[in-house]
């Protein structure tokens, strides 16, 4: 499930587990009461031996200890000037390949974008670019006065020093910092007990990503660009990253297709798409509701200026002479339409179903009842894996008739 639905689940595990733990301890003390009180006697000696045996094969209930919870603020860093970025005419090209062209911006202090588009718009690519990392085609692109950037890539970890220590690493960039508060920031990212103590180089790609965020977020920058900051981290650690975030007083751009981790973050959009970024004025999740129905209505509705007489535009593809693509027969675009009207009310009733299976594990009590609980839980995680499946298909049937 999505966040939302673990936290829920979390939350139902460990009432579950509370409430075994404390009948386990109820019983252990009773057994425990039992053998102090009879064990010296004759007629019951057996029976107390009996009882510690009892207690010995138990398998002991243990509970989690609780994460303290971590508090963190970004180090305080003069602000920039009021235009932080400027762009002119700005264009992005790799040889034949356009990425954008004609494109002028102004990024105004504070604000905190997020840049949207389809897998292979080049999104990544315009983040790389307002952090100076690529050269611009054409056009220009300027700074604000005192503009301090800090970039998060994916390919970040590679910048660590593999011969330091996790600690090194990041006592190294807040000198001035208490080893406590670093520690903290460290535990924030998974990081705890002897773990800081180990060496870039023995980590994973997943580890070192986390420790390349803590870095960045230890820096006084008022200018943050991230590409998928949370990507590597649990929800503990996308909460604090959140949390920070939400009280960061720079200016913010990002690039995440975690929902839930943008929606409250952002109040702007740049869309990369057909080779132009164009800059939206809804919010994240109108975006996301837009895109949904365009992607429907562009299904449902056949393109006038291509409608021939006896067939259907909608269910084939261009082709011409020069595109080297061929045209699917009447009877597979037939296929694909029936196929794809079927699985969207498929995802539909699941989707309905999900809705169902959540509510009950939020209202319902079920701490007496670990057995439904347990069956509940998997039904939500098969169910889930259902949806994701079918909506993977939709997108792929949508792109073929459309």
């Amino acid at each position: 499930g999505n966040l939302d639905a673990y936290v829920v689940q979390r939350q139902e595990r460990i009432s579950v587990l509370e409430a075994q733990y404390a009948g386990q301890q109820a019983k252990i003390a009773e057994i425990k009461a039992f053998v102090a009180r009879f064990g010296a006697k004759a007629t019951k000696a057996r029976q107390a031996q009996s009882r510690l045996k009892q207690l010995d094969k138990m398998e002991l209930i243990e509970l989690a200890e609780e994460r303290a919870e971590v508090q963190f603020r970004f180090p305080p860093c003069p602000p920039s000037g009021k235009e932080v970025v400027t762009l002119k005419n700005a264009a992005m090209s790799f040889g034949d390949k356009k990425i954008f062209s004609k494109f002028d911006w102004i990024l105004q202090r504070g604000s905190r974008v997020a840049i949207v588009g389809v897998n292979g718009a080049g999104k990544t690519t315009l983040l790389k670019m307002l952090s100076s990392t690529l050269q611009l085609s054409e056009g220009s692109i300027k700074l604000g006065h005192q503009v301090k950037v800090g970039y998060y890539s994916q390919m970040q970890a590679e910048t660590l020093r593999l011969d330091h220590t996790i600690m090194e690493e990041l006592e190294e960039i807040a000198p001035h910092l208490p080893i406590a508060q670093v520690r903290g920031i460290a535990g924030a990212f998974l990081f705890t007990g002897d773990d800081v103590h180990k060496k870039i180089k023995v980590l994973s790609g997943g580890e070192k990503a986390r420790v390349a965020l803590a870095k960045l977020l230890l820096l006084p920058n008022n200018f943050l660009l991230l590409d998928e900051p949370t990507n590597h981290l649990d929800a503990e650690s996308r909460d604090v990253l959140l949390q920070a975030l939400m009280s960061y007083e720079g200016t913010l751009c990002l690039v995440s297709h975690d929902r839930d981790f943008v929606a409250p973050l952002v109040d702007q959009l740049l869309e990369v798409q057909n080779g132009s970024v164009t800059p939206l004025v809804i919010s994240y999740e109108e975006y996301l509701a837009k895109k949904v129905q365009e992607t429907r209505d562009r299904i449902k509705s056949p393109k006038k200026d291509n409608q021939v007489i006896g067939r259907n535009p909608v269910l084939e593809q261009a082709d011409t002479p020069s595109s080297g693509t061929k045209k699917p027969s009447n009877n597979q675009a037939r296929a694909w339409q029936t196929e794809f009207g079927k699985i969207e009310k498929e995802i539909v009733k699941l989707e309905a179903k999900q809705g169902e299976l959540n509510h009950r594990l939020a209202s319902e009590d079920l701490s007496q009842n670990p057995t439904l609980l347990r069956d509940l839980i998997e039904e939500q995680s098969k169910n889930q894996v259902l949806i994701n499946e079918k909506l993977s298909r939709w997108e792929e049937l949508a792109s073929l008739i459309t």
